[in-house]
């Protein structure tokens, strides 16, 4: 993959997404910086694999955040609450991601998987909660019409 190609795929994707995630691989403490340096060590360079891992951890959280960005438009009261609640939780983790990578107090070297492990989690709680108010409304609709 060439460099104009990588250079357009890294363009493609939403301005968010890249504000959110990718600076951790521009930072000089950061684990890309660390396995290039490896790499090039031993004749190499993983760079381009720190991207492409770094785009796909993306775009699953992203996708995955924008079905709780669907849910929180779609619902209302305390359903809207119940979907808030993991883009709360990704707000304070990425915090907690930039803040540690940008001080260096506290190097993240796999926040990609953590990322990835909130995303995971995430869909399943949302799957779970689209199923529970499915099953609420449904129990709701069959009592209005026997009553």
């Amino acid at each position: 993959m060439t460099i104009l190609k990588l250079h357009n795929l890294i363009h493609d994707i939403r301005p968010l997404t890249m504000t959110l995630f990718i600076p951790g691989l521009l930072l000089p403490g950061s684990p890309a910086r660390a396995a290039e340096a490896v790499a090039t060590a031993e004749g190499g360079s993983l760079t381009t694999w720190s991207v492409v891992i770094a785009l796909l951890v993306c775009s699953v959280a992203a996708s995955v955040a924008y079905l709780c960005y669907f849910a929180v438009r779609l619902w209302n009261g305390y359903w809207k609450s119940l979907a808030l609640a993991p883009l709360g939780l990704l707000g304070l983790w990425l915090t907690l991601i930039l803040v540690g990578m940008l001080t260096g107090l506290e190097p993240r070297a796999l926040w990609a998987v953590e990322i990835l492990a909130w995303a995971m989690g995430t869909a399943v709680y949302l799957v779970t909660l689209f199923t529970a108010r499915r099953a609420f409304e449904k129990a709701d609709a069959t009592d209005r019409t026997k009553g």
